[in-house]
């Protein structure tokens, strides 16, 4: 074990290129295996149209640098697009409708198209753990880098979101690579650094507009940083450090800004004049003060032709603070706590969805790493000398910390804001959403663990050799815990999106939780695959008739056109039909959120009849296949 250790030390670049080799095994396959998700099917037309036409009208609510390098590669396929359709040219942020068409009516490869769209997330996924190597391994040496990347790398979670073209990796990569460079310019706040720091920065806020958060929580350590520098110098000196650093910050901000603008500009070149007062009619469509203030001030930016790319921007925030504000209807069904005043199916957000969902749907081990890392943290504060020592030695400690501890300070500040702002906001969507922190989780675990094992042996090193028994033990742990974290991702191939753990089970987690935590259209060609094998095997037995699916009743959630992949078998269903005999392809999203809604007496939904039934199978895990014979059908009408 020893031996390994050693070779883990001197090779580690042997060791991430397995894990990254592995990574991109799974993300691969999974991005060509795996149908258009819901969401994509806006994301990807308008990456394309941004970089072949400078043109943001699609998708305004995010801003452009990801959806830039997700278009990139689309050029090669040089793909047909609608731009002397209606619905480009008079509509407004038609993004569904342009994304059905762009990929399933105008003759493309949609596959193909997919495919080549979600290449640069896969990259970014190789950059998050290239980053989180480096930043674990400069805090606490090789061995920690590279627990950092392993959790990282065969996480079922990063590995389903790292092949789809969302923002959620991308801007999780970004808030960590800004936050790697702000930490280097405080402890190096030459011009160069703060530069490179600015532009990173605002590269940041081009990937997503939540960015904006990690704004004040760097100027917060900016000043506490320049007030824990000189911590022996007198008070005066102190303060004019943290105004300097004050001064350096705002800076770092203008150039961040001027960043957003230069990222903005090509996108927006060539926009009509009014696309974005009518994209802000359509959003903020009645008078409410709030709403007309918004209008209003799209209009007058927009007549100011510099101001452009600003204009764009300042409509997507306030787009997605509206959006937020709103909410979203979801399916919440709370394992742990039940919420008495609330609807299974609601638009009001849980302040328990986001624990639940990160303790259902997190790996156990890593969940048991990250728990006795914040206990042995809260072990090692209880025994600081500050806390016995008169208030102001106390105040002389922390203050010194904010300049030793910069990384983990600015890491925390912003977990416990994105936290509480996640727990208390109204938008309850899935896992997804907690990505910007989870880069910082796994560089607190591998830390954290490097530490108490370098801890651990420092107090045997006056023991005999023979009595040293730390090394071997924390190895063997170390080992094991590394082999359950590479397995799990093995075993819960292809289905990585509907991953649940050990203690809810991937089968069984759309009772509690659905969308992009669970069925996010990912399982459409799963579908067309059974259709195709069992009309296959019908035939090789020289069986036709009933045993032949000649039809069959999709309700799907997602990005795919079912009709592009089953021909003239789809049938589109939802759940207000009737009921018949046949074969059923139901999204497990329809399923619980027209079975558990709050809809009058007497309205037809699936509640009145499916659960009667057992699926036969499912396509991938999200997608229940049934089969309902005559039958079955006059049962169901025997029973009213």
């Amino acid at each position: 074990m020893h031996r390994l250790i050693q070779f883990l030390k001197h090779y580690p670049a042997l060791a991430t290129s397995f894990m990254l080799a592995v990574f991109l095994g799974f993300t691969l396959t999974t991005a060509w295996t795996d149908s258009a998700t819901y969401d994509e099917r806006a994301h990807i037309p308008a990456a394309y149209s941004y970089v072949r036409y400078g043109d943001m009208r699609l998708n305004y609510e995010h801003p452009p640098l990801l959806k830039d390098i997700i278009g990139i590669p689309l050029l090669f396929l040089q793909p047909a697009f609608p731009i002397d359709d209606p619905l480009w040219t008079e509509g407004v942020n038609e993004q569904w409708n342009i994304g059905t068409l762009f990929l399933y009516g105008l003759g493309n490869n949609p596959d193909l198209i997919i495919f080549f769209s979600r290449l640069p997330v896969v990259l970014l996924g190789l950059l998050a753990a290239y980053f989180l190597y480096r930043f674990t391994k400069e805090s606490a040496g090789t061995i920690a880098g590279l627990f950092a990347v392993l959790l990282f790398a065969f996480d079922p979670n990063i590995i389903a979101h790292a092949h789809y073209v969302t923002t959620d990796l991308g801007i999780a990569t970004a808030i960590f690579v800004a936050t790697y460079f702000f930490v280097r310019f405080l402890k190096h706040p030459s011009t160069k650094n703060l530069i490179i720091a600015g532009i990173i920065l605002g590269l940041a806020q081009t990937v997503k507009f939540s960015a904006i958060l990690i704004l004040p929580v760097f100027g917060i350590m900016a000043v506490c940083y320049g007030l824990g520098t000189a911590i022996k110098s007198p008070w005066l000196e102190r303060l004019k450090l943290a105004f300097a650093y004050a001064r350096k910050y705002l800076y770092l901000v203008m150039i961040c800004f001027i960043t957003v603008y230069a990222v903005y500009l090509p996108n927006v070149w060539n926009m009509p004049s009014g696309q974005m007062s009518a994209l802000a009619l359509q959003k903020f469509d009645d008078d409410r003060p709030a709403k007309v203030f918004a209008r209003n001030t799209i209009s007058e930016m927009e007549k100011v032709p510099v101001l452009k790319p600003l204009t764009h921007y300042t409509l997507g925030m306030m787009v997605v603070f509206t959006r937020v504000a709103g909410g979203n209807v979801f399916f919440f069904n709370n394992p742990f706590f039940h919420d008495a005043d609330r609807d299974l199916v609601s638009n009001k957000a849980s302040p328990y969805y986001f624990p639940a969902v990160f303790l259902m749907k997190e790996t156990i081990p890593f969940l048991f790493l990250l728990f006795f890392s914040l206990l042995y943290s809260l072990y090692r504060i209880g025994k600081l000398p500050l806390w016995r020592e008169r208030t102001s030695l106390a105040f002389e400690t922390i203050l010194k910390s904010f300049h030793t501890k910069a990384a983990e300070w600015t890491m925390g500040g912003f977990i416990a804001l994105y936290t509480v702002i996640s727990i208390t906001g109204n938008l309850n969507i899935g896992l997804r959403h907690l990505f910007p922190i989870i880069l910082f989780l796994y560089f607190f675990i591998a830390k954290t663990l490097a530490q108490f094992v370098k801890r651990r042996l420092r107090d045997e090193e006056h023991l005999a050799p023979e009595k040293q028994l730390g090394h071997r033990i924390y190895s063997v742990i170390g080992l094991g815990f590394s082999l359950w974290i590479i397995a799990i991702p093995f075993m819960a191939y292809p289905n990585y999106l509907s991953y649940f753990n050990e203690t809810i089970g991937s089968k069984n987690g759309f009772e509690y939780v659905t969308d992009s935590n669970y069925d996010w259209g990912q399982d459409m060609k799963r579908v067309k695959l059974f259709v195709d094998d069992r009309n296959k095997e019908c035939r090789d037995a020289d069986q036709g008739g009933d045993c032949l699916i000649n039809t069959i009743r999709v309700d799907y959630f997602g990005g795919a056109e079912p009709g592009y992949y089953l021909g003239s078998a789809f049938k589109p269903w939802y759940g207000g039909l009737k009921p018949e005999a046949g074969w059923y392809a139901l999204s497990s999203f329809f399923i619980q959120e027209d079975s558990y809604k709050n809809i009058e007496p007497g309205t037809p939904s699936y509640r009145d009849w499916l659960f009667r039934f057992q699926p036969i199978t499912r396509a991938g895990e999200s997608i229940f296949i049934y089969h309902l014979t005559p039958e079955d059908i006059a049962s169901l009408s025997a029973n009213r």
